[in-house]
C-alpha cells in the first residue's frame, strides 16, 4: 500500500469497522492492517483486456479466527456494473469466475473467495489468492473513479451489504485507463488583449469505447488566489454544435460546477470528441509567471486528478480594454482567427494516459495542483469509506 493510500486507510477504514461489527466483538484480537494486502500492479483498460493482482491474508497474531470469509469487494463502479472478475486459489491454478453479488443502490459488488463454511485463520496463517478484472462495454454510463478493490474478513455480509463481525480489511486502487485528453491551438504565451483566442480540447479514448461523457468543467489559475479569477482577469467560453458560445465559470469554482455539456457541445465521434473553446484574458492582467488552465472533471480521469493541464503565461498589450470580454466589437458565434501556427504549442497527454496526479512532487505551489491534491485526498477518503458501504445520494 502506497504512504498516502496507507494514511487515509488508516484514518477512515477504522470508523467503519467500529460501526459495523457486532457490540461484542473483542477488537484486541482483530487482525492488524498488515496482515492483509492487496495489490494491482498493473492498471485495468475500460473496454480492454484483464488486470491481474494479488491479496494476500495473513495471520501474525496469536488469535484463531473460525469460520471467516475473505471477501473480495469491489466499489466506486457505475450502478450497473458489468464487471468480470475471476479468481485463482493457487499461485498457478485455474482460473474460474467469482460468484458475487451487487448492491443494485451503490453497484458495488461482493464475492466470497473461500467455501462456503469459512476457512480458520490460526496463527501463522499465509494464503494469497490471484485476482483479475475486465471492465467491458458499459450501456450507459462508463467508469467514473478508478476502482476501490478491498478485502474484508468478516463472518457473513447481510443482504444489505453490511458486514457482520469484522477482523480484518485493508484495500487498494485499481487504476482504470484508456481516455487521454489534450490541447491544441493554444499559444504558449497568451496576448491580455481582452479579445478571444481559441483553441481546441480532444478526449479520445481507447478500443473506439464510448464512456457516455456528460459535463465537465474548465479550471483556471491566474494566481489570484483558490478563490479563483476576478471578472476581469479572465473569460472562457466553450461553442455547442450550432455555433452558439457559453461563457463557464473558471477559478476555483469551475473545478466542480459541471457547466460543460460534452454531450451537445462536442463534436465527433464517441472515441474522439473535441471541444472547441476560446480565453480572453483582460488588459488590466498581464504577468510573466506561468499560469494553469485544466479541464476534466469528466468519467476517466480517476480520483487522483480529474485535470489536464495545461501551462501557459500573459503578455501585456498596450491600449487593450482592462477587463476580459471588453473588446469593442462583441465576440460572434464565427471562428476567430487561427492561432498564428509558429506559436501554437499542442500538448501531449500526461504520462500514464493524462489522468495522473500533476505534479504532487513539484514545489510550484499554484492553485491548480493544491486544489488538485485536496481533492485527491477527499475523494480517496471517500473512497475508502466506501469499501464498507455506501449509498448513492
Amino acid at each position: 500500500m502506497k504512504p498516502v493510500r496507507a494514511l487515509v486507510a488508516a484514518a477512515v477504514v477504522a470508523v467503519p469497522l467500529c460501526a459495523l461489527a457486532p457490540a461484542s466483538t473483542a477488537y484486541a484480537s482483530n487482525l492488524p492492517e498488515q496482515a492483509i494486502s492487496v495489490s494491482f500492479p498493473n492498471p485495468v483498460q475500460y473496454t480492454g483486456g484483464w488486470s491481474e493482482g494479488t491479496v494476500r491474508l495473513t495471520n501474525p497474531t496469536q488469535s484463531t479466527h473460525t469460520g471467516v470469509h475473505p471477501y473480495l469487494r469491489l466499489s466506486r463502479l457505475p450502478q450497473h456494473p458489468l464487471a468480470s472478475v475471476e479468481f485463482s486459489e493457487t499461485p498457478g491454478g485455474a482460473w474460474k469466475p467469482l460468484t458475487t453479488t451487487t448492491d443494485p443502490e451503490t453497484g458495488d459488488i461482493t464475492g466470497d473467495l473461500g467455501p462456503a463454511a469459512g476457512v480458520t485463520v490460526a496463527p501463522g496463517y499465509d494464503h494469497a489468492w490471484r485476482v483479475r478484472v475486465r471492465l467491458p462495454q458499459m450501456p450507459t454510463e462508463g467508469p467514473v473513479n478508478d476502482v476501490n478493490v478491498a478485502l474484508v474478513v468478516a463472518t457473513g455480509v447481510r443482504p444489505g451489504g453490511n458486514f457482520e463481525g469484522i477482523v480484518g480489511v485493508d484495500g487498494g486502487e485499481l487504476r482504470v485507463t484508456g481516455l487521454n485528453t489534450s490541447y491544441t491551438g493554444l499559444p504558449k504565451q497568451v496576448p491580455a488583449d481582452a479579445k478571444p483566442h481559441e483553441f481546441q480540447v480532444h478526449i479520445k479514448t481507447q478500443n473506439k469505447a464510448d464512456w457516455h461523457l456528460g459535463k465537465s468543467s474548465f479550471g483556471l489559475d491566474l494566481g489570484r488566489s483558490m478563490s479563483g479569477t476576478s471578472a476581469c482577469d479572465a473569460q472562457i467560453e466553450v461553442k455547442d454544435q450550432q455555433g452558439t458560445w457559453h461563457k463557464v465559470k473558471n477559478g476555483a469554482e469551475g473545478m466542480t460546477s459541471g457547466d460543460v455539456d460534452l454531450a451537445n457541445w462536442a463534436t465527433g465521434p464517441v472515441d474522439d470528441r473535441v471541444v472547441q473553446a476560446r480565453i480572453s484574458v483582460g488588459g488590466g492582467y498581464a504577468t510573466p509567471a506561468n499560469h494553469v488552465l485544466g479541464f476534466g472533471y469528466y468519467p476517466g480521469a480517476g480520483p487522483n486528478n480529474y485535470y489536464e493541464k495545461f501551462e501557459f503565461t500573459t503578455v501585456a498589450v498596450p491600449g487593450a480594454a482592462k477587463c476580459a470580454g471588453g473588446e469593442t466589437t462583441p465576440p460572434t458565434t464565427a471562428p476567430t482567427t487561427p492561432t498564428d501556427p509558429s506559436t501554437a504549442a499542442p500538448v501531449p497527454p500526461a504520462k500514464g494516459g493524462g489522468t495522473e496526479l500533476a505534479d504532487t512532487g513539484s514545489d510550484n505551489g499554484n492553485t491548480m495542483t493544491l486544489v488538485g491534491v485536496a481533492s485527491a485526498l477527499v475523494l480517496v477518503g471517500a473512497g475508502t469509506t466506501v469499501v464498507l458501504r455506501r449509498r448513492r445520494a
